[in-house]
Order: structure tokens, then C-alpha cells, then sequence
């Protein structure tokens, strides 16, 4: 038995999701270059570990090193991470479409992303992996080191990159959902009629102040002091 039996290649499995950025992808959809960094430290992560496992040599320790729950977690964690990057690049463009537009921080915060949708995005976000997560069952049925077990592994690792790939379009179409609140943000003016109230209110005081002193009408109480010093000194 080889070490390549034990733990196969998995970059040919994942494909795309072993691309830098700016390299070409021949098929669509292409990775985001913003989620790059999380892409490959997953990916990085999932090499580490299946190069311990093809050092190890025993197909015992491989199979514990890449055990179902061990690729779970590695999907939790780079799903959680990217939820977590998408509600940051949101909340982002609402605080700077508020910016463009002056909204106050209180009336933001009203139209910001509240923790019930934040929960609901990441949910959501996560339901990419299930076609993956289901598929490590296999791992589980197949003896260790043995060529079941290795082509379990590898359709894991395919699965691994079409459900990370929906991730991705998951989580841009999130962010497409929450452009419309921040072009609504970004085109918000404050009402006119508050300022139209005030400078109606004060253009009668002064008409009223004007008439008053111009002695058209009664001075009202308590201020003849202040009328006899204004005819006094005109």
C-alpha cells in the first residue's frame, strides 16, 4: 500500500478553490477576490492536514487526522468567517452611504442590520455546506486506507468546492440585497418643512416685534421696559 493511496491528492479535487487571486478560471463562477484570504486558509489548513496524514503512513492516523468531524469543523469555521465578512463589507456600505447622505447615527442604527437578520444571513451563509457535510458520511463507511476511503475523501474535497463556491454567491447576493438599503440611505435629505416651520415662525415674531415697537399694536405684558428703552434711543 502507498502513501498516496492513504491520503490522495486533494488540490486536483478542489479545484478552483486552490486558485490566487488573479490567477484565470476556465469555469464560472470564478472565486472572490475578497474572500480569497479565507479561501486559502481553509484550503491551507486542509493540506496540513493531509500531509500529516500522508506522513503518518498508517491509515488509522490519516483517517482520524481527516475524520468527517474534523472536515466539518473546517467548513464551520471558514463558513463562520465569511458570514462574518459579508455583515462587515454590509454594515460598511450603509455607515458610508450615511456619510454621503448625513443620516444621523441613531436613525442608522434603526436601519442597520439588526442581530435577527444578522443570525438569518449566517444561516443561511452555512446551508451551502449541507450537500458537503452530508457527503462525509462516506468517510465514515469506508475502511481506512483502503481505495473506497480515498475516493471518499476526494468527492468530499470536490463537494468542498462547488458548496464554497455557493458560499460565495451566497454571500454576494446577500450583500446585492442590502446595496438597495444603502442607495436609500445615500439619497436620504433631511425633511424641508421642519426648516419652513421655523423660518415662518420666525418671520411672524419679527413682524409681530416689528408692529410692537412701531406702536401698531399694544405692547404685551412685561415688556414696556424693554419698548420705552427702544423709543428712547431710536
Amino acid at each position: 500500500m502507498t502513501d498516496d493511496l492513504i491520503v490522495p491528492e486533494i488540490g486536483p479535487a478542489l479545484g478552483r478553490l486552490t486558485a490566487v487571486p488573479g490567477a484565470r478560471v476556465g469555469a464560472f463562477p470564478a472565486p472572490r477576490v475578497e474572500l480569497a484570504d479565507l479561501r486559502l486558509a481553509m484550503v491551507g489548513r486542509l493540506f496540513e492536514l493531509a500531509g500529516k496524514g500522508r506522513e503518518s503512513g498508517d491509515p488509522a492516523a490519516a483517517a482520524a487526522l481527516l475524520a468527517p468531524d474534523r472536515l466539518r469543523q473546517e467548513w464551520e469555521r471558514g463558513a463562520g468567517q465569511v458570514a462574518t465578512r459579508t455583515l462587515e463589507r454590509i454594515n460598511a456600505s450603509l455607515v458610508a452611504a450615511a456619510d454621503r447622505s448625513g443620516l444621523s447615527p441613531r436613525r442608522l442604527r434603526r436601519l442597520a442590520v439588526s442581530a435577527e437578520e444578522s443570525a438569518l444571513i449566517t444561516a443561511r451563509l452555512r446551508g451551502a455546506g449541507v450537500p458537503y457535510i452530508d457527503g462525509l458520511t462516506a468517510l465514515d463507511l469506508a475502511e481506512d486506507g483502503t481505495p473506497e476511503w480515498s475516493a471518499a475523501l476526494r468527492e468530499a474535497m470536490r463537494r468542498l468546492e462547488l458548496c464554497w463556491l455557493e458560499l460565495e454567491q451566497r454571500a454576494l447576493a446577500e450583500e446585492g440585497a442590502w446595496g438597495s438599503e444603502a442607495v436609500l440611505i445615500a439619497e436620504w435629505r433631511p425633511a424641508r418643512w421642519p426648516r419652513w416651520v421655523a423660518a415662518a415662525v420666525v418671520g411672524l415674531l419679527c413682524l409681530y416685534v416689528g408692529l410692537v415697537l412701531g406702536g401698531f399694536l399694544p405692547v404685551p405684558p412685561g415688556a414696556a421696559q424693554f419698548t420705552s428703552w427702544w423709543w428712547a434711543h431710536e
